[in-house]
């Protein structure tokens, strides 16, 4: 089911819109909404999680984003440096 509606959009997001070609703006327009969505949950979950157990720490943070590093690199190992 869809539902028509008009926006008005700034100038470069409208020229940015023109060159996804005409039949696929709905389409592109839908997906970008379902990701700024999908975002939203994620943050308003993790604001949830930080009224029950607290922020992370700046050390915390770090040792997170060491891992995820640690994580990706051992990816592009066994995947032969493709990610």
């Amino acid at each position: 089911m869809s539902k028509r509606i008009t926006v008005s959009l700034p100038d470069d997001v409208a020229e940015h819109l023109e060159t996804v070609g005409e039949r696929q703006v709905s389409r592109y327009v839908a997906e970008a909404v379902r990701a700024a969505a999908r975002r939203e949950r994620a943050l308003a979950a993790l604001e949830e999680i930080y009224v029950r157990v607290g922020r992370p720490s700046a050390e915390e943070l770090a040792r997170a984003d060491e891992a995820a590093d640690e994580a990706l690199r051992f990816k592009q190992r066994r995947l032969g440096g493709a990610a």
